[in-house]
């Protein structure tokens, strides 16, 4: 009776079977309109993702879109980020929101395979090379009312899919910060500055060591967040680090952010 519940329970976290996680739609087998299953989507929710392209124009650094015919956005250009550069395989826009913020606000646990999928595939499209994969981590007290990290969920399913060692213990987030969303990019340097740290930092410094290291998100903003944390990792002895989301947001001036904001209330 134990075991059947607790099956029940693991399959309303992580559905398997032959459904689209996204929309709930049969995915049938072979090459037919459905899409035939792949990253566990079916072909219309596939179609319906705003992919970054290879012949979208990116930031080297943050892989960012942007209308520029320079190298770096002018966030990179204007603030140096430390990782070594960013990429993620989705634009934060139409149904990749939907997939990202039911993993994250809805409890859809299930929905880290095709979004830790997309990453894998990116990992390799864009010749990344780790031997460490880390996620980004919640203060305790904010990762115990949501019940998980979505970072650590997306960075398990890389972590497999690859065959690099996950570490979900080295890199912490010593104190909690204000929501993010409605910051600008000065605000959100300022409110991660010195926000993360090393657990049992002499230990977990050897681990690190001379490592090259995955740093995995949902979503990549201005970079605040993941340049906080590849501070603290390079600090403790990695040799690089570098960042794959799940998604990002295109570049937009700091004005159009602004007005944005305003909007929002």
């Amino acid at each position: 009776m134990l075991r059947k519940l607790k099956e029940k329970f693991l399959e309303m976290l992580f559905p398997t079977g032959n459904s689209c996680l996204a929309c709930g739609a049969e995915l049938k087998s072979g090459g037919d309109d459905n899409g035939g299953g792949r990253f566990s989507l079916c072909g219309d929710c596939l179609g319906s993702l705003p992919y970054i392209s290879d012949g979208t124009q990116v930031c080297e650094k943050c892989g960012k879109p942007f209308l520029n015919e320079a190298r770096f956005c002018p966030e990179c250009q204007n603030h140096g980020k430390v990782f070594e550069r960013a990429n993620s395989p989705l634009l934060y826009a139409g149904s990749a929101v939907k997939l990202v913020e039911g993993l994250k606000f809805l409890n859809k646990r299930y929905l880290a395979k095709p979004l830790g999928e997309f990453i894998a595939t990116e990992y390799i499209r864009r010749g990344y090379f780790a031997d460490l994969i880390i996620p980004v981590p919640m203060f305790p007290a904010a990762e115990k009312l949501r019940g998980f990290n979505q970072s650590a969920l997306l960075a398990r399913t890389v972590s497999e899919i690859l065959n690099i060692e996950f570490c979900g213990d080295i890199l912490i987030k010593l104190r909690n910060t204000a929501h993010q969303t409605a910051l600008s990019a000065h605000e959100r340097r300022k409110n991660l500055d010195g926000a993360f740290g090393i657990a049992g930092a002499d230990a977990e410094s050897k681990k690190l060591k001379n490592k090259r290291v995955l740093l995995i998100d949902d979503v990549l903003t201005t970079g605040s967040t993941l340049n906080e944390c590849a501070k603290s990792l390079l600090r403790a002895g990695a040799s690089a680090v570098c960042a794959l989301t799940a998604s990002g947001t295109a570049y937009r001036p700091p004005s159009e952010n602004a007005s944005k904001n305003e909007r929002r209330g």
